[in-house]
């Protein structure tokens, strides 16, 4: 465990503005954390922060941008609240070489360890909820992958991916 702090970014949506906190170091790559909150602002996540961890429901406001590059392994924790919302626009267009990935916190085949516990958990379906686009949000996936989503149901409204009725019209 020695070596750097990580630096993770989570939102203060009071503030309208990203803070930098120091996590706790972890045997893995370097990862950046998006804590449960609003994205007010245009984001790309890079390869360089991957994994990027989703720590409950992310919203991608209206008229907001977010871009995911090729090969950027996106990890999500919270059960039912681990989701990633789209109001406004999500770009995650990997390529055959490098896809992007969204799985499970406990999903160590991709990313490292990124909830650091070793072996003591392993990813499951139903693990977090979804990536979802409402009603006046847009969103193009190319080359991905989206693993043990869909928070336990075979019910297709819990859909690890998932479009509002009203976005089809």
């Amino acid at each position: 465990m020695r070596g750097s702090l990580l630096k993770s970014r989570w939102f203060l949506a009071a503030l309208g503005t990203w803070a930098l906190v120091a996590a706790t170091p972890r045997a893995t790559l370097a990862q950046t954390v998006h804590a449960n909150g609003h994205m007010v602002a245009d984001e790309t996540w890079t390869l360089a922060g991957s994994p990027h961890i989703v720590n409950g429901t992310i919203i991608v406001d209206p008229l907001v941008t977010l871009t995911i590059e090729p090969g950027v392994v996106v990890k999500v924790s919270g059960g039912s609240l681990g989701r990633l919302r789209v109001d406004g626009t999500l770009i995650a267009e990997g390529t055959s070489g490098a896809r992007i990935i969204f799985t499970s916190i406990k999903d160590d085949t991709v990313g490292g360890d990124s909830n650091g516990d070793g072996s003591a958990t392993s990813p499951a379906p139903g693990d977090w909820r979804s990536v979802n686009v409402q009603e006046l949000g847009t969103m193009s996936l190319k080359y991905v992958d989206v693993k043990y989503g869909g928070w336990g149901s075979s019910d297709t409204t819990y859909a690890a991916v998932g479009v509002a009725d009203s976005a089809l019209l």
